[in-house]
C-alpha cells in the first residue's frame, strides 16, 4: 500500500529536546510513557531541489508552517481519550487521521514559510519549537501529541510530522496518501488549553487526488514567497478552473444544532467572495462522514446564500464536525470545522 508506514500517534510527556541544525534539519522531543523514551523527530527544513531545479536562483522547497497558540478542533475531544504511548491510526475519514486537505484542520492561506536556521534571536523554526518545548520539560501538566510514522530501526521513534501528499518531487511522492498526514500537539491540562503545529513544503500541492494523494492535475502549490511573508497560498490566485478559485465562496455561518428536530432545520449561510455571479450547480457540501447535500441555483457577488440542508444527505453533528464546500469538479473551495462545544446550545449560530 503507497503512503507512509506505519501510521499512528505518540502521547507522552516531554522529557527533553536536541536540535539538529545540520544537511537534514529536525528538532527532536524526547517523549516519555512513564517507563519508556521514544525520539520525534520534527521535519524543519528541505531536502527537496524541485523548486529551485524550475526556477533558478529560487532556494530549495521552504518549509510552511501554521502555529495555532489556542487550537480548537472536534479532532482534540478523541485524542485526550488516547493512552499513553503509541496508538496506531486508521488512514480513514471518521478517526483522528489528519489530512490537510479533508479535514478543514486549519487555513492553508494562513501558513509562513519560516527560515529554518538564521543567526539571531527568535527568528527561525528552531526557536518557535524551543520558546513553547523547552519551558514545558519534565512537566506532567502538558501531554504532548505527535502524529506521523512509527519508525523502529535502530530505536523507536515518530517522524514525518508533517504533510504527506501532493509532492511534485518524484523522490517523496512513494509517501503520498491520503488521511495520513503529520501534527504537533501540545495539551496543558489544567487549562485546557492546545498549541498546534502543521507543516508542509512548497514541493507539495493542495488540491490531490482522493485515491492515491498525488497531485491533481488542477493544483493549488505553495507560491514562491520569501521567508516570512505571509500569505503562502494566495487566495485570489486562481486555482481550481479559470472560473472558480480557492476560496471564492466561503461557509461563512451554521446552523448545527436547531430547536427541536435537527434534520431538514439545519442551515449553512454561504458567502460569494468575488466580483462574479458562481453557479452552484453540480457543487457539493459535505460533512465529517462525507454525505453529500448537492447544490443549485447562483449566487451573486459579494452576497450571502442561505442554504437549508434536506436532512437526507450532508448532517451536522452536534458533537463537533466539518463542513466542506466543493465546486462541480469536486475539489475543495473552502471548508471549516466546529467543536461539540459551538455545537451543544440549541439553536444557537456558529460564526466561522
Amino acid at each position: 500500500m503507497a503512503g507512509i508506514p506505519n501510521y499512528s500517534v505518540l502521547k507522552g510527556q516531554i522529557e527533553s529536546i536536541d536540535e539538529d541544525r545540520d544537511s537534514n534539519p529536525h528538532y527532536r522531543i524526547f517523549i516519555s510513557d512513564g517507563t519508556k523514551t521514544y525520539k520525534a523527530a520534527i521535519n524543519v527544513g528541505s531536502t527537496s531541489k524541485v523548486v529551485a531545479e524550475k526556477l533558478p536562483g529560487v532556494p530549495p522547497s521552504y518549509l510552511l508552517v501554521k502555529f495555532d497558540l489556542n487550537y480548537q478542533n472536534p479532532i482534540l475531544a478523541d485524542l485526550v481519550k488516547l493512552p499513553i504511548g503509541f496508538t496506531s491510526i486508521e488512514k480513514k475519514p471518521n478517526t483522528i487521521a489528519l489530512d490537510y486537505i479533508r479535514k478543514n484542520l486549519f487555513n492553508p492561506a494562513e501558513m509562513e514559510i519560516v527560515p529554518t536556521t538564521k543567526d539571531g534571536d527568535n527568528n527561525d523554526i528552531f526557536d518557535t519549537l524551543s520558546s513553547i518545548v523547552e519551558k514545558n520539560v519534565n512537566n506532567k501538566n502538558v501531554d504532548v501529541y505527535v502524529i506521523g510514522s512509527k519508525f523502529t530501526q535502530g530505536e523507536i521513534g515518530i517522524h514525518d510530522v508533517h504533510m504527506n501528499q501532493g509532492s511534485l518531487d518524484n523522490k517523496f511522492k512513494k509517501d503520498d496518501g491520503i488521511y495520513q498526514d503529520g501534527g504537533l500537539f501540545f495539551h496543558f491540562k489544567q487549562q485546557n488549553k492546545w498549541i498546534a503545529m502543521f507543516s508542509a513544503f512548497q514541493s507539495q500541492c493542495w488540491h490531490t487526488d482522493d485515491i492515491n494523494g498525488h497531485a491533481n492535475s488542477r493544483n493549488n502549490c505553495a507560491r514562491l514567497t520569501a521567508p516570512g511573508t505571509r500569505s503562502v497560498v494566495r487566495m485570489d490566485d486562481v486555482l481550481v478552473s479559470p472560473d472558480i478559485r480557492d476560496g471564492a465562496v466561503l461557509i461563512r455561518e451554521a446552523l448545527v444544532n436547531p430547536a427541536g428536530t435537527d434534520r431538514g432545520n439545519e442551515w449553512i449561510n454561504l458567502f460569494n467572495n468575488t466580483d462574479e455571479v458562481i453557479d452552484l450547480t453540480g457543487w457539493t457540501i459535505k460533512d465529517s462522514l462525507k454525505r453529500s447535500e448537492t447544490l443549485q441555483g447562483s449566487i451573486q457577488p459579494h452576497t450571502h446564500l442561505k442554504v437549508t440542508l434536506s436532512g437526507s444527505g450532508a448532517i451536522l453533528l452536534n458533537t463537533g464536525g466539518i463542513i466542506s464546500l466543493l465546486d462541480s469538479n469536486g475539489l475543495k473551495v473552502h471548508g471549516v470545522a466546529y467543536t461539540e462545544a459551538q455545537a451543544v446550545v440549541e439553536n444557537t449560530v456558529v460564526i466561522f
